[in-house]
């Protein structure tokens, strides 16, 4: 099956429109499609192979929502896991999911912290957000910030429940567009 674009075919046609707004401020389709790249490239590069799982624990965010955009790009699943689930409800839905690494936001570090799963990679958030040296983009991206400088924010607006256990289906999301 082959799911669309949406975030590149409204960079390519409407690149200055806004596509988002966060507490940092405005950032463009174009501004969101670049970094969505580069996150791919970033998530290729901690080893994550087409058809793998990514778990995610964090509040919604502008970094939340470039990674919706960017698994997808490299081929991976996401796994939304929910930010009010206890550790041993998380550790049983990680072992379940299959997921192979868990990204997280600061304010979930502690409970990341204390999930153990066998084969598992867990990574801040923050840290894909900083341009790692010499890394090859997807697409041509550019560091993940705007075009201003501006470095895309990771703190949240509001939250939304997350679906929990296995991946989010298209279908779940498609009416966002």
């Amino acid at each position: 099956m082959h799911i669309p674009d949406w975030l590149a075919q409204r960079a390519a046609a409407h690149p200055a429109r806004t596509a988002l707004i966060s507490a940092a401020g405005r950032f463009s389709f174009a501004e969101l499609d670049q970094c969505a790249n580069l996150l791919a490239a970033q998530l290729v590069a901690l080893g994550l192979q087409p058809g793998e799982r990514v778990a995610v624990l964090a509040h919604n965010s502008a970094a939340y929502v470039t990674l919706i955009h960017a698994a997808p790009r490299c081929g991976a699943a996401l796994v939304l896991l929910n930010t009010r689930l206890t550790a041993s409800e998380l550790q049983f839905q990680l072992n379940d999911s299959g997921a192979r690494v868990l990204l997280y936001d600061a304010a979930h570090r502690d409970l990341a912290a204390r999930l153990s799963v066998p084969g598992l990679g867990s990574h801040g958030l923050e840290n894909l957000f900083l341009p790692p040296p010499n890394l090859p983009p997807l697409g041509g991206g550019t560091p993940l910030s705007t075009a201003s400088g501006t470095p895309l924010p990771l703190e949240g607006g509001t939250r939304l429940p997350a679906p929990s256990g296995g991946g989010l289906g298209w279908g779940a999301i498609s009416p966002t567009y």
